[in-house]
């Protein structure tokens, strides 16, 4: 806006200063009657225009004169984008816990099933021997056919050998349909789990008003602003209504900027402004820090101020119009924030560089150590239960 300003200055013959008004707010209607900030200054002639555009409603015109449009905006939230970080529970991410459930019971609906089919009196198993070839007693009991449905199972679910086979059509029928179905469960896990270490996908913490309205984050909303105007008559239970209830309604701008890049708060603000931040974070800092949500509320005409009645305003609007019918508002803005659209998309990025891949950390790994140490320390147990243990129903060697 101030090559805007030197613009109109030289073409139209005059010098202007630049003041910031009490209170750094745009303004708002105090209970009195009277306003604050900008419009309220602009109102009792103590600024003879606005340098920076500032959006049109009913109150505002009641208190001073609009020039013509300089473009239409809309306000989103923005907040810290976030970034890849090393995960615990990685390894069970590419099922939802949806999936993951119905896989349990799946597993124990078949190892039921091949229970069950082998209680038949036609559906017998392999009889397990001993070393020299002795048949072990216990190997029909019912106690070992559940060993057996259990073994072959989960043996067949982690891909592991297993010394029992399947014996007589029904029993083979289960088995196989449960070889098949580990085989594709097993191999698009370990797809989707590849695709995610290859190329991992940030999750947003809300991308629309509505899913904001229910995240724990708060909002930030600039005091006097047209939206801080605008939420003052919601509904307590609608999502605006909402959004104002958890927000903090502040007039220092910089505040909001540093809680932005925290995490703290979600601030809302124009799309125009919010494209300037972008700009000058990404040309600081190299990547982009912050997002916008993918939709916007209140659209509004934004203008510049003045005071009722201003003989200047004719003059300024018939500049604007020559700056907007030639496109040189459009090339301005558009020079002056050229970073702001690697920020302005929706984030997919992976890194704070987008052309590399995060590197894995020790602890994306530590889920699986966990899960290898608990198997280690069950087969453990097993083997020392199975070696200090007498089994009943051993075989006796007795002499004659």
């Amino acid at each position: 806006m101030r090559k805007v300003m030197d613009i109109m200055a030289e073409k139209l013959g005059f010098c202007y200063t630049e003041a910031l008004p009490v209170g750094l707010d745009f303004g708002a209607r105090l209970d009195n009657g009277s306003f604050s900030g900008l419009i309220g200054e602009l109102n009792r002639g103590e600024a003879d225009m606005s340098m920076v555009p500032m959006s049109i409603n009913h109150i505002r015109n009641e208190a001073v004169d609009f020039s013509e449009t300089l473009f239409v905006d809309e306000h989103r939230i923005t907040f810290k984008r976030p970034f890849p970080e090393a995960d615990i529970a990685g390894f069970v991410k590419p099922f939802t816990p949806t999936m993951w459930l119905l896989f349990l019971l799946s597993t124990l609906v078949v190892c039921a099933a091949t229970f069950l089919v082998q209680l038949s009196p036609r559906v017998g198993v392999r009889e397990e021997t001993y070393d020299d070839g002795t048949p072990e007693p216990s190997a029909n009991r019912v106690s070992s056919k559940l060993r057996y449905a259990v073994l072959w199972t989960l043996s067949c679910l982690f891909s592991q050998s297993v010394p029992w086979e399947p014996r007589d059509v029904p029993v083979r029928v289960v088995a196989g349909m449960w070889l098949l179905a580990t085989l594709i469960i097993g191999t698009v896990y370990r797809s989707n789990l590849k695709a995610m270490l290859i190329l991992p996908k940030v999750v947003l913490p809300f991308d629309t008003f509505e899913e904001f309205a229910e995240v724990d984050v708060r909002g930030y909303i600039i005091l006097g602003g047209i939206l801080d105007v605008a939420l003052r008559g919601m509904e307590a239970n609608s999502t605006l209504g909402r959004i104002r209830d958890k927000s903090r309604i502040d007039a220092n701008i910089g505040r909001g900027l540093s809680e932005l890049i925290e995490g703290k708060t979600a601030p809302i603000a124009s799309t125009s402004g919010q494209r300037w931040v972008y700009h000058f974070d990404f040309t600081n800092e190299g990547y982009c820090r912050m997002y916008s949500t993918r939709d916007g509320v209140f659209s509004t005409a934004a203008a510049l101020g003045f005071p009722k009645g201003s003989p200047l305003k004719p003059k300024i609007d018939f500049m604007i119009r020559g700056l907007k019918e030639f496109g040189i508002l459009q090339h301005l803005f558009q020079k002056e924030t050229p970073n702001s659209t690697f920020c302005f998309g929706k984030p997919v990025s992976l890194s704070p560089t987008s052309a590399d891949l995060r590197p894995l950390e020790l602890g994306d790994f530590y889920g699986v150590f966990c899960l290898y140490a608990g198997g280690i320390l069950m087969a453990m147990l097993v083997f020392v239960t199975e070696r200090f243990v007498r089994r009943n129903g051993g075989r006796i060697t007795t002499a004659n």
